[in-house]
């Protein structure tokens, strides 16, 4: 019976998936503040979302667990996170250029431009430091390694 509760502690609680930003169509899986959790309260990465807008969203929230940024003022403030910000800018845009419905180009658009209006501030403080553009590259590299967008653990 132990092993049994120790297993259901890292399995996905399914009461906390659709908890994020309200979009076109629902509720976004990863793209937020409020990702899934397992039972044990720990963030899973193992739903696998309905929106093809939250794939982007599960690459951006593995950038930021690689740095260990968490929160709004992470977002908002903590500059090694600008190069994780602009690649899901990035992939927003592509999503928006090739969705063919309006459901998705919208979201994709919302998402995109969202993320942007908070990484905007912090780039250009950034870039006006002497070897700020720099940081912002070995940061990107830091957070990037090992990730995709894939669902999974």
């Amino acid at each position: 019976m132990d092993d049994v509760k120790k297993d259901k502690n890292n399995q996905l609680d399914p009461s906390t998936v659709g908890q994020n930003l309200p979009l076109f169509g629902g509720y976004s899986t990863y793209a937020g503040g409020d990702n899934p959790m397992t039972y044990s309260r720990k963030y899973t990465y193992s739903y696998v979302p309905t929106m093809i807008t939250d794939y982007p969203a599960i690459g951006h929230d593995r950038r930021y667990d690689n740095l260990g940024i968490t929160g709004a003022s992470g977002l908002i403030f903590d500059t090694r996170a600008i190069g994780a910000d602009w690649k899901f800018v990035s992939e927003q845009f592509q999503l928006f250029n090739i969705m063919p419905d309006p459901v998705n180009k919208a979201n994709a658009l919302i998402l995109g431009m969202g993320l942007g209006a908070f990484a905007l501030p912090k780039t250009i403080y950034q870039i006006t430091r002497p070897i700020g553009f720099s940081e912002i590259i070995m940061w990107y590299y830091r957070s990037n390694k090992g990730v995709t967008n894939k669902p999974g653990n």
